[in-house]
């Protein structure tokens, strides 16, 4: 049996982070975020555990290469720290976009978020349409 790997970087980006109105202005708000998900039981569910979760958009062979640390899953945490951040009840977090291709994970990320408190609604975009609407927001 021959393994075939592709390589593929997924994140969420947060582009109301620098709207100081915005909930996800508090780092404790993307801290929570990570916290709430689960990559591994994401992993097993969409790649039966093959992918290689690396906790960095920068592949490791790269100059100016640097590992951060990676967030254990702890919805508790992440439930406090939305707490701590005026969020007891959790917030409606808008829309989610994501590029069609990648809309299995986006499920799993949703409803990871909706476990913490984080409402949020997955709407996935034809690649050009996607494309397009992240340069317009940014």
């Amino acid at each position: 049996m021959v393994k075939a790997t592709l390589p593929s970087t997924h994140w969420l980006y947060f582009l109301d982070q620098w709207d100081p109105k915005s909930p996800w202005h508090d780092r404790r708000v993307r801290l929570a975020a990570n916290y709430a998900i689960d990559r591994h039981a994401i992993n097993r569910a969409l790649t039966r555990g093959l992918s290689r979760i690396t906790w960095s958009i920068v592949h490791s062979t790269f100059d100016l290469y640097w590992q951060p640390p990676p967030y254990p899953y702890d919805p508790t945490q992440a439930r406090q720290l939305l707490v701590e951040a005026g969020y007891p009840n959790g917030f409606d977090a808008g829309t989610l976009f994501c590029d069609v291709q990648a809309t299995t994970l986006a499920e799993a990320l949703v409803n990871d978020l909706k476990a913490i408190g984080v409402r949020t609604q997955l709407r996935p975009l034809e690649r050009a349409a996607f494309s397009t609407d992240l340069q317009r927001r940014s």
